[in-house]
């Protein structure tokens, strides 16, 4: 962080010799991450007076870090350019800006820090960057296992590494809105050096994606490409995984991640490797006729008593739809990886959903009810609200019906008048046939509407059958609107 640097140099410029310690009380920053400043400035100090060979900031074992007295003048020189590149980059200029920028800068640091220094870094008030502190600690309710703790050291994000990775990703890829705010948010937590590899993983992912048909939605890919870079930024900067996950093989589109990203000089640990296996399969993905990938049978199944639970409870069909089972079948199989490895989904149209389809929420609620069964787990209003939309658009497909009446065409005519004028879209009316050829053949369809008493005739448990008066009245018209 440049802020951090110009203050680094102002200190060494002040006094003949700066022990680490007064950096690590004056920064609330550790040993490490001195280390790691003093290297970038090092480094700068090199792009700005062009002599490669020479070091601007020294150390003595004893008494510290200095700068030898011929190299003063340099020093001030590089002083001036960070102060000019600190006020040409972008600092957060709306709450939600200061938000996201604070919650990113957080994620980073090692040891507690102080809300004056965090005002300081922000270019803020300390009375606001306090709201956002208290906006940050509510967010991160949505999440488990992951808070912001204020102690008498200061202020810090506690929790697992592998959740703090999820929770930068997620909260990047979508409270970014756009590409113009993720550059600015990418820049003030990387620098502009951040860009070559990030347009680099732009251009590669989606190829990578293709070879082995993995058919992400777009925000998904988005997604996935900052599962990548934030994990190769974490390793760079020391964070681990605090344990290696149970899947231990890493897989062909996996290792070629790595070959491509050591063809760029960047290293990939095989722990990360794997943690991004992990974060691919909890991906939402495009629907397909042909799924390149088949759905895994504990998937299957878990969709299929799901579907029976709603049915009992609602009185609905769903568990005989079979293009519904298939497509939540998908989804919920990206849904249950991530639900236990701690993913976040975000739906933006969640109120949408909420007041316009009040009952598929009740209905997707149940999830969780069958999740409680066996894991410990539950589903927040997000991922259920994607369920819910699941339902609304299977409820408004059209159902298929064939119609039985035996008094001619002109009254199975009218019949078909009053069914369409009560139904409209709904039904479709497949073919009009007689008992006699019901019991030659079934043919297939959601609902048989009939004026006779269907017998010696064996039909599938889904077909649901509806008898009505030659004339439809109120309550046949009822009977049949219920059933869609």
């Amino acid at each position: 962080m440049r802020a951090r640097e110009i203050i680094i140099l102002r200190m060494l410029l002040q006094k003949e010799y700066v022990l680490p310690a007064e950096f690590t009380n004056r920064l609330a920053i550790s040993l490490r991450t001195v280390r790691m400043d003093i290297r970038s400035l090092n480094e700068y100090y090199k792009s700005v007076v062009k002599q490669p060979g020479d070091t601007l900031i020294r150390s003595s074992p004893i008494r510290g870090y200095y700068i030898h007295s011929s190299d003063q003048a340099e020093a001030r020189y590089c002083l001036e350019q960070l102060i000019q590149d600190a006020r040409t980059k972008s600092y957060p200029e709306t709450a939600n800006e200061r938000f996201l920028f604070l919650l990113l800068h957080l994620s980073f640091l090692d040891q507690p820090t102080a809300t004056r220094d965090l005002a300081e870094i922000m270019y803020a008030s300390k009375t606001s960057v306090t709201q956002s502190l208290k906006e940050i600690a509510h967010y991160l309710t949505g999440f488990d296992q992951i808070q912001l703790q204020t102690s008498l050291k200061g202020i810090e994000l506690v929790g697992s590494e592998r959740m703090k990775r999820h929770v930068i990703t997620a909260t990047l890829n979508y409270y970014t809105f756009g590409s113009i705010l993720m550059d600015k948010a990418l820049r003030f937590i990387f620098g502009e050096s951040y860009a070559q590899l990030y347009t680099w993983l732009q251009g590669y992912l989606p190829q990578l994606l293709e070879r082995y048909q993995y058919d992400l939605i777009d925000k998904s890919v988005e997604g996935f490409l900052l599962d990548i870079f934030i994990t190769i930024k974490r390793e760079e900067k020391g964070y681990t995984l605090e344990s290696e996950p149970e899947q231990t093989d890493i897989a062909v589109w996996t290792k070629e991640l790595m070959q491509a990203l050591a063809d760029q000089q960047v290293e990939l640990s095989s722990s990360g490797a794997i943690f991004l296996q992990e974060c691919r399969s909890a991906k939402r993905v495009i629907y397909q006729e042909r799924m390149s990938q088949p759905v895994a049978t504990d998937s299957v199944q878990f969709t299929q008593r799901f579907l029976q639970l709603v049915d009992h409870h609602y009185g609905t069909a769903y568990t005989t739809d079979v293009a519904l089972c298939t497509r939540l079948s998908i989804h919920n199989e990206s849904m249950l990886h991530r639900i236990r490895q701690g993913h976040f989904e975000h739906n933006p149209i969640l109120e949408q959903v909420k007041n316009n389809y009040p009952l598929q929420m009740e209905m997707a609620a149940l999830c969780t009810r069958l999740l409680s069964e066996n894991e410990s787990f539950s589903l927040s209003e997000h991922e259920i609200s994607y369920i819910a939309l699941y339902f609304a658009s299977f409820t408004r497909q059209t159902k298929k019906a064939i119609l039985i009446c035996d008094l001619g065409e002109s009254v199975a005519h009218h019949m078909m008048g009053q069914i369409y004028q009560a139904c409209g879209e709904q039904l479709e009316i497949t073919k009009r046939i007689s008992l006699s050829h019901l019991r030659q053949q079934v043919p297939e369809t959601d609902m048989i509407i009939t004026v006779s008493r269907i017998f010696d005739v064996q039909l599938p448990e889904h077909i649901q059958v509806v008898y009505v008066n030659y004339i439809l009245n109120d309550e046949d018209i009822r009977r049949i609107q219920q059933l869609l």
